[in-house]
C-alpha cells in the first residue's frame, strides 16, 4: 500500500488531480441526468384507450403496438387513457383528437373514412373465426344446429358499439348489446344463448371468467366465419404516427418478431391448439361492412386454417 502526504508537493498534486477528476465526473453525471430527462420529456406520447374489465397491457393488440413502435427505433411513451371508455366513445374521441392517439378496432368501410387505418391485420384475421361462449349445460342445443336457419333462432350478445353487431344483424341474427364485462353473466344467466368471440379470445376469456360464471364454456361443434380485420387506427392527419406504426409492423413481419409474438401469445396458442376448426361445422356469412381496400390485404397477413 502506498500513501501520499498532503503536505508534500507530490501530495498536493495528487489531491488536486483527484479533485479535478471528481469535478469532471460530477459534470458528466449531471449532463447525463439532464440528457435522460430531456429525452423522456421530448419522447412522443401515444395514448391508447382502455375498456372496463379488460387487461390492456396483456392484450395482444397492445403488445403488437408496442413491438411496432420499438421497431422504429424511436422513443415513444405509451400511456393509457385517463378513464375507461367503450368502443363507440373511443372512436369518437380518436376522430376528434381528444384523449387518445391510437386504437384498434374490427375494421369497416365507414370507420376507415372517419379515421386513418394501418392496413396490416393485427392478429392475422384470427377474429374472423368466431367461437361461441355458452352455458355448457346447453351444449346439446348447439350440437343439434345443422343449418344457418337453426343458428339464427338463437339469441347472441356482443359488446356495445362493436363492429360485429352490424355484421351479425345483417346476416339475420338476433343480437343484444351490453357492456363487455356483463356479457358473460348474461350467458351464464340464460338471458342469451351465446357470446361469439374471436378464436383467440374464447378460451382465454372462459378460463378467466369461469370462477364468476361457473357454467360458462366454449361451444364444441360450431364456428362462424366472416372476413374481419382488426386494424390500428389513428386520427386523420396524424401521418407521423401512422407511418411509424406501419413501418414498425412491416419490419416485425419481415424479421420474424411478429410471428414469434403471435404464436407464443397464450390466447393465440390456445386457439390454434384447441379450436379444431376443421372438425367444426362452419357457417360462413358475408361482411357487408368490409371495404375493398381491406378485402385486398395480401394473403401473407391472414391466418388460414
Amino acid at each position: 500500500m502506498v500513501s501520499v502526504s498532503i503536505s508534500s508537493p507530490q501530495g498536493r498534486c495528487f489531491w488536486w488531480g483527484a479533485l479535478c477528476r471528481a469535478l469532471v465526473c460530477a459534470v458528466f453525471a449531471v449532463f447525463g441526468i439532464l440528457s435522460a430527462f430531456a429525452q423522456t420529456a421530448t419522447a412522443p406520447v401515444v395514448r391508447y384507450p382502455v375498456e372496463a374489465g379488460r387487461d390492456v397491457e396483456n392484450n395482444f393488440s397492445f403488445k403488437v403496438l408496442k413491438l411496432a413502435l420499438e421497431k422504429t427505433g424511436g422513443d415513444w411513451q405509451l400511456v393509457p387513457a385517463a378513464a375507461p371508455m367503450n368502443e363507440s366513445r373511443s372512436k369518437l374521441l380518436l376522430e376528434q383528437g381528444w384523449q387518445i392517439d391510437v386504437a384498434w378496432y374490427g375494421s369497416y368501410a365507414e370507420l376507415e373514412e372517419r379515421l386513418f387505418p394501418i392496413r396490416i391485420p393485427i392478429n392475422k384475421g384470427l377474429l374472423s373465426w368466431r367461437l361461441l361462449l355458452i352455458d355448457g349445460r346447453q351444449q346439446d342445443k348447439f350440437s343439434a344446429v345443422r343449418t344457418i336457419e337453426d343458428l339464427r333462432r338463437l339469441t347472441l350478445v356482443q359488446g356495445e358499439g362493436w363492429t360485429d353487431v352490424d355484421i351479425l344483424r345483417a346476416a339475420g341474427f338476433s343480437v343484444q348489446e351490453t357492456p363487455y364485462e356483463t356479457a358473460f353473466k348474461m350467458v351464464g344467466a340464460g338471458r342469451v344463448d351465446g357470446f361469439p368471440r374471436g378464436a383467440s379470445e374464447a378460451y382465454f376469456e372462459q378460463a378467466n371468467t369461469v370462477d364468476h360464471v361457473p357454467n360458462l364454456a366454449v361451444e364444441k361443434s360450431l364456428v362462424i366465419h366472416y372476413p374481419l380485420a382488426k386494424l390500428f387506427f389513428v386520427r386523420k392527419g396524424n401521418a407521423a404516427l401512422h407511418a411509424a406504426i406501419r413501418e414498425g409492423l412491416e419490419k416485425a413481419h419481415a424479421d420474424g418478431s411478429y410471428d414469434a409474438l403471435f404464436f407464443s401469445h397464450p390466447p393465440n396458442r390456445q386457439a390454434l391448439e384447441f379450436a379444431g376448426f376443421k372438425n367444426r361445422r362452419k357457417f360462413s356469412i358475408e361482411n357487408p361492412l368490409l371495404s375493398e381496400e381491406t378485402a385486398s390485404i395480401p394473403d401473407k397477413y391472414w391466418y388460414r386454417p
